[in-house]
């Protein structure tokens, strides 16, 4: 694995935990350095196969 790919899985799963602890996805974004909130979409949804609101419905359903 390459160190660009090594850095954008790390910012994937550090973003995967932050929308699970109810953050929204704007701050999500910044906290994981991306200027520009339908970049971080496009990013987490090909990583993830989910839009980050997609993920945290998910999510949230799962723990009730």
């Amino acid at each position: 694995m390459t160190l660009t790919r090594w850095r954008y899985a790390a910012r994937m799963r550090i973003a995967r935990g932050l929308l699970t602890g109810d953050a929204p996805p704007s701050a999500v974004a910044r906290r994981t350095g991306y200027a520009h909130l339908p970049t971080f979409s496009a990013a987490f949804s090909r990583f993830h196969g989910l839009s980050p609101r997609e993920y945290q419905e998910r999510e949230a359903a799962r723990s009730q």
